[in-house]
């Protein structure tokens, strides 16, 4: 199974509000999944190592483009902070950079996906709030723009450890499922 996982950053700021360092929660989510499927093909695409890049976006895009070739991609996965509009991916340490090259939300998705591939959102809100499904989010609006399934929370989320790891959980349900529409 090749699989991605888009981490986002954790900023932990001083009291005058700057960035004092990156945490490595969401960091954290991904080594746990990739520990509980070790038999996956993981390729980890880190926000802090994109962060100081003129566009952000396109170095993303570009590395996932060419992370397995013409092999496809079956699974990705985003950890990071998210609502129901955006996936904040390196947004709360870039303020100088424009929306479109610092957030995920109605980018297209041109990459090779194999039968069945799927994204997961491990985010707050994706899907909608408060445990209700939103027929406008980010999650179907990624579901759109790739053509294949995304599975997103509804709610605020939160990391938790168990099991001598860690995983981000939603605090009403599960992950929901939110298919392409044509």
């Amino acid at each position: 199974m090749n699989v991605i996982a888009i981490v986002g950053l954790e900023s932990i700021k001083d009291a005058n509000g700057n960035v004092k360092y990156h945490a490595d929660t969401f960091l954290n989510n991904i080594r746990t999944w990739h520990r509980d499927n070790p038999k996956a093909a993981l390729k980890t695409l880190d926000g802090r190592d994109y962060m100081n890049g003129d566009n952000p976006i396109k170095a993303l895009w570009a590395d996932m483009a060419s992370a397995y070739g013409d092999k496809g991609i079956d699974q990705i996965i985003y950890s990071g902070h998210s609502d129901s509009e955006k996936l904040y991916w390196i947004s709360k340490s870039r303020h100088d950079l424009s929306d479109d090259v610092k957030f995920i939300s109605d980018n297209d998705w041109p990459f090779i996906f194999n039968k069945d591939a799927c994204i997961r959102i491990a985010g707050c809100q994706a899907g909608g709030q408060r445990g209700v499904k939103w027929p406008k989010c980010v999650a179907q609006t990624i579901a759109n723009k790739s053509k294949i399934i995304v599975w997103a929370f509804t709610s605020r989320s939160s990391q938790q450890q168990r099991n001598g790891g860690y995983y981000q959980t939603p605090d009403i349900g599960g992950y929901v499922e939110f298919i392409p529409s044509h």
